[in-house]
């Protein structure tokens, strides 16, 4: 199996207002009838109308009309990705990694004219995700692997795009919230984990397509396939990586298995029930080719939600810990340890000075139950102990010499990383912000270009791969004419009136092309 992710209410958050957008829901109305059909259609001995069908004349083959239970549920998939969509985001996370000379935007034939002054370093490395607003005052959820680069751009269902702050990622739980400069957003609010069983309908909404988002606001339909899947899929990750092999043993994998088509782009994007909440967080699909092939997962809400309040309140995620090494209970051990049933976590070594110590927990001893909750698996225990805080007393049901009895353990404060969040981006030039690279306009490249002596301006050296002068059609070989209606003459006056715009706000370029086309472009300036 390989790892393919790329993931309770906000603290200042509702649930939005449903309105019509079917053109936005065609792909779950079509998944619906696919799967609803074939089951409508059924009679007492399975066939009836489906036999209907098959046995036709030929032709044009008809469709029973639906039944009123089935244009309801048909009705309920397009009211709720109507809904759901407004509050997922597309992401962006950029992080310099590569020289310009291997990516360069220059046309072919360009590069002796233009030189090492047209070079921007480093060019950026780009990943995108999806999210899903939970705040109307910006905080945005999304996977950590989505953000992981620095450098975040989100862009809304209203084509608004906003610089993101990541407010803090959890790399066991592959948890990240972000923060934008907006009010009266849409959002989304969490579903309780005993509201989602096995066979319930929900909704995979993505925004893929890094650059171009041609793919945005994609909606999949399909059911709950499994709950508690422990894939280790996060820890296995982790061991790859030197600097976090330490955290390997707090990673928390207890996933929702789907059957909702989700592909690469589409982590961070929320599971949907049809009550419109959040039932997780897409983060990882099973696939040898990285596209889905059925079996898709996603971070429970109730998890999902305990790291975002940690991440918001302080920047970080507080983890009760235990104090245990364990396995999951296999059939050998129940009928070794005299268990009732096949279920439970077996204590395999336990801390010294731990607050299992303190308890008395020792090997041998099997964990069934939490705060009288049943714990089947040991990601089970995982989840049940990290939703809790540090300080917190649990009663813990433990079968020890074939008698159940009651230990009472006061959690401690897992020692994780303290700085968790990906660094920021380091401050840049206007120009370079915008993805541009300066030049003047000498003779001799206004003569290899094409330029008349009536054109003068900022030459554009480079262009930035995915950034907002190359999302707005800028080329290598442009000239900056005006900025804001004002006349440049070079580049350290086109600098100098891009220097003058506000971070966040628009500015206007007149642009002139070889042949004397000329084109006027708006950019926001990043901030």
């Amino acid at each position: 199996m390989e790892d393919r992710r790329g993931s309770g209410t906000g603290s200042k958050g509702g649930p939005i207002t449903s309105r019509s957008r079917w053109g936005v829901v065609v792909v779950a109305v079509v998944a619906a009838l696919a799967l609803l059909l074939p089951r409508a259609c059924a009679d007492e001995d399975g066939f009836g109308r489906a036999a209907e069908v098959l046995q036709q004349p030929p032709g044009p083959v008809t469709l029973p009309e639906l039944t009123a239970d089935e244009e309801a549920v048909l009705g309920r998939f397009g009211e709720v990705a109507a809904m759901a969509t407004q509050a997922v985001v597309r992401i962006e996370s950029r992080a310099a990694a590569r020289p310009t000379a291997e990516g360069s935007m220059l046309p072919p034939g360009f590069a002796p004219f233009f030189g090492p002054e047209g070079s921007l370093e480093p060019m950026p490395q780009v990943a995108g995700g999806s999210g899903v607003i939970v705040s109307s005052d910006g905080h945005i959820v999304t996977n950590a692997h989505v953000v992981q680069n620095g450098g975040v751009t989100v862009w809304l269902d209203d084509r608004r795009s906003f610089e993101a702050e990541v407010v803090g990622v959890d790399p066991t739980t592959d948890v990240a919230v972000l923060d934008i400069d907006a009010e009266g957003l849409p959002t989304l609010a969490f579903a309780a984990p005993e509201d989602l069983d096995v066979g319930d309908w929900v909704l995979a909404i993505g925004s893929p397509g890094v650059g171009g988002g041609q793919l945005e606001q994609t909606v999949t339909a399909g059911i709950v396939s499994a709950v508690g899947r422990p894939l280790e899929l996060l820890s296995q990750g982790m061991l790859e990586d030197p600097q976090m092999q330490a955290l390997a043993g707090y990673a928390i994998e207890d996933f929702i298995q789907t059957d909702a088509v989700i592909n690469p782009g589409n982590s961070g994007g929320p599971l949907v029930d049809m009550e419109g909440r959040i039932a997780g967080i897409n983060t990882a699909i099973a696939s040898p080719t990285g596209y889905f092939l059925g079996y898709g997962f996603a971070v429970p809400a109730d998890l999902v939600a305990g790291v975002m309040e940690d991440l918001i309140e302080f920047g970080e995620v507080r983890r009760a810990f235990l104090g245990i090494n364990m396995t999951t209970v296999t059939a050998e051990d129940a009928e070794y340890f005299g268990l009732p049933e096949v279920s439970g976590v077996l204590v395999q070594d336990v801390t010294a000075g731990s607050p299992a110590a303190a308890a008395g927990l020792r090997r041998g001893d099997v964990i069934v139950s939490v705060g009288g909750a049943p714990v089947e698996r040991s990601a089970s225990l995982q989840r049940e102990i990290a939703q809790r805080n540090p300080g917190e007393e649990v009663e813990l049901g433990v079968m020890r010499d074939g008698e159940q009895r009651s230990v009472s353990v006061e959690l401690g404060r897992a020692e994780l990383p303290a700085e968790q969040a990906p660094p920021a981006e380091e401050g840049r030039e206007p120009a370079s912000a915008l993805g541009l690279a300066l030049g003047a306009l000498t003779p001799d490249r206004r003569a290899e270009i094409g330029y008349g002596p009536a054109v003068s301006g900022a030459l554009v050296m480079d262009v930035v791969p995915l950034s907002p002068a190359d999302r707005k059609g800028i080329v290598p070989g442009a000239v900056i004419v005006a900025v804001d209606g004002e006349r440049v003459e070079s580049p350290d006056e086109a600098a100098g009136r891009l220097g003058a715009v506000e971070p966040g706000a628009v500015t206007a370029m007149l642009m002139a092309l070889p042949g004397g086309a000329e084109f006027l472009v708006t950019l926001r300036m990043p901030s």
